[in-house]
């Protein structure tokens, strides 16, 4: 939970039940001003705290960041109230009933870190809002199935109940982006001649976060030598810096030139 965050985010698209990517991708700064974080799109996410599901709305998917986020301000402008203590935080809706509880996980100053104790709903929690967010639900939770295999779950399946397909869905964003075909590159039987005359790089992404915080991959290949270079980022903005990086210690070690 952070009263610092505008709004919501996830670094994970599993998170989501509903999603609606952005047509051209945003950028907001963090706290520093120095750092960049991009957003991708917004989404619904559902949670399971203290026994209660939470329909978290309005929620950002921003890859780059480093764990996710609960905005205090966002629900604040939303009429709930927050109540915070040595002991903890304490937001109540509308109505007074207790929203989201926290624990401090670290104290400095006037400043409390805090860590939401929420947990994501597990297979065996069978009460949703709506059709569209249990179809959805399941349907990113299996990997993307068609809904021909998601109705006949309940019957392949043990103690699973029937999901009712809604009707006017718009298509998954996710689907349509794993069945698009891509154009195969050009055969090329050209080879470079000299160190650093050709450097083949990529950035990657990892699927899960690395034990020091790293999303990302940039890779460095000399085609003459086929010498292979990575860079762990926290950031996709991290990219130049090592490729400055790289640059330096190739063209220092192999008394060559990068053009």
């Amino acid at each position: 939970m952070d009263s610092g965050a505008s709004r919501h985010c996830t670094p994970h698209f599993e998170d989501f039940i509903s999603y609606k990517p952005y047509k051209e991708s945003k950028f907001s700064t963090t706290a520093d001003k120095d750092t960049f974080v991009e957003k991708l799109g917004l989404g619904t996410v559902l949670m399971l705290h203290h026994g209660k599901i939470i329909r978290l709305t309005d929620v950002e998917y921003c890859p780059s960041v480093a764990c996710r986020l609960i905005s205090t301000g966002q629900l604040i402008g939303r009429h709930y109230s927050l109540s915070t203590t040595a002991s903890g935080t304490k937001l109540f809706a509308p109505n007074d009933d207790l929203y989201l509880r926290s624990d401090p996980i670290a104290s400095v100053g006037p400043l409390h870190y805090v860590r939401v104790l929420l947990q994501f709903i597990d297979e065996k929690v069978q009460v949703i809002s709506s059709k569209k967010d249990e179809y959805l639900l399941w349907h990113h939770r299996m990997g993307h199935p068609s809904k021909n295999a998601v109705k006949h779950l309940h019957s392949a399946t043990r103690n699973f109940k029937v999901v009712n397909i809604p009707t006017n869905l718009a298509p998954c964003s996710g689907c349509a982006s794993g069945k698009m075909a891509e154009k195969p590159f050009a055969i090329s039987y050209s080879c470079a001649t000299k160190p650093l005359e050709l450097v083949h790089s990529d950035l990657c992404e990892f699927p899960t976060l690395s034990y020091y915080r790293c999303r990302y991959v940039a890779t460095f290949v000399d085609d003459f030598s086929a010498f292979a270079c990575i860079y762990p980022l926290v950031a996709k903005s991290d990219t130049f810096r090592v490729f400055q990086e790289y640059k330096a210690w190739a063209e220092n070690s192999l008394g060559a030139k990068l053009l």
